[in-house]
């Protein structure tokens, strides 16, 4: 059974630039939206999860944990899953 959290609004804030960006290289006509190669799609999503691991991982959750919000996970925060949802859609 799937658990549906409320939602962290400051995640909201976090993730809108991640989105921005990929939105800006993988929607519309740019030369690095090509079906042919979603390697690059999948290789930027990679990086980014690789990239803001640590972040997640250490500086939010702690923030979590010390404001007694432990029933989130940083690292799979349904903001993130959304993120994903809309990528790999």
């Amino acid at each position: 059974m799937v658990q549906h959290l409320p939602s962290l609004d400051a995640m909201t804030v976090l993730m809108q630039p991640i989105l921005l960006r990929f939105q800006y290289h993988f929607e519309g006509k740019r030369p690095t939206n090509r079906d042919d190669k979603p390697e690059w799609c999948f290789t930027y999503v990679l990086n980014l999860v690789r990239d803001h691991t640590v972040f997640l991982c250490n500086d939010i959750q702690s923030i979590l944990n010390e404001n007694q919000l432990q029933i989130f996970d940083a690292r799979v925060c349904e903001h993130l899953r959304q993120f994903l949802f809309i990528v790999f859609l």
